[in-house]
């Protein structure tokens, strides 16, 4: 759990989160942006642009993320939980030298 306290969006610049209302499956998407929402989070880089679309039909849930080098991520939240995106987020802004 320690990698979900150090979690910051410091060397991040957007995340995008999109899941459909109806599906079920969609807790880690939710789970996510409730995490990056929070004013403490956001707060460790105002500049990011945090995105959430919520679609009314059954489409797969997605979560896009842009880093401060250029580099891309995308995960399907649907095979992801929220420990193992932010573990994954964590590892690659550790890698990224600014």
């Amino acid at each position: 759990m320690a990698a979900l306290r150090g979690f910051t969006l410091a060397k991040i610049s957007r995340i995008t989160v999109e899941f459909s209302c109806f599906d079920g499956t969609v807790g880690s998407a939710r789970a996510l942006l409730d995490r990056i929402s929070s004013s403490k989070i956001k707060s460790t880089n105002p500049k990011c642009q945090v995105t959430s679309v919520v679609k009314g039909d059954y489409s797969a849930p997605f979560v896009g993320v842009k880093f401060v080098d250029g580099s891309e991520m995308s995960f399907n939240p649907r095979h992801h939980n929220l420990l193992s995106i932010i573990k994954t987020l964590n590892a690659k802004t550790k890698a990224i030298q600014t």
